[in-house]
């Protein structure tokens, strides 16, 4: 899911200041659980969002009970207008990155959210291509 809201904001010429999760339970066993995360700089490269993702996820989640609901959510989005460079963080690779993500977002728009999918979404039990056919999570028919 950070994949797809990543390349919503490449698309669209946004990033973000915070990633928000909120997490609810099966059968409400256990009380939702969530938090957020202020990120260093402000961004829209999916493997920054990634990694402080799987840092929040990692640390506000009981593994133990079945999970039911995921929320992720962007919270101070805003136009790119400029950007700060950093001497400690490769921007030829961040460059190469934002690229590959606006491309990966042309072809998706042009073909079909499952022209390009990640090989995780390929594996048994994963939802990908299935939530990709529907429309507001229900059936497109």
């Amino acid at each position: 899911m950070i994949e797809i809201k990543s390349l919503e904001l490449v698309e669209n010429d946004l990033v973000t200041e915070r990633i928000k999760l909120y997490i609810g339970y099966s059968k409400d066993i256990v009380e939702s659980t969530g938090g957020s995360v202020t990120l260093p700089k402000s961004t829209n490269v999916f493997s920054d969002l990634e990694e402080a993702f799987l840092r929040l996820y990692r640390k506000t989640t009981n593994r133990n009970v079945a999970i039911r609901r995921i929320g992720i959510y962007f919270e101070k989005v805003s136009k790119i207008d400029y950007e700060q460079l950093d001497l400690f963080v490769d921007q030829v690779k961040i460059e190469k990155e934002r690229k590959l993500e606006k491309t990966i977002s042309q072809v998706k728009n042009k073909h079909g959210k499952n022209a390009i999918l990640r090989g995780m979404n390929l594996v048994d039990g994963a939802t990908a291509k299935i939530r990709n056919t529907l429309i507001g999570g229900h059936n497109g028919q």
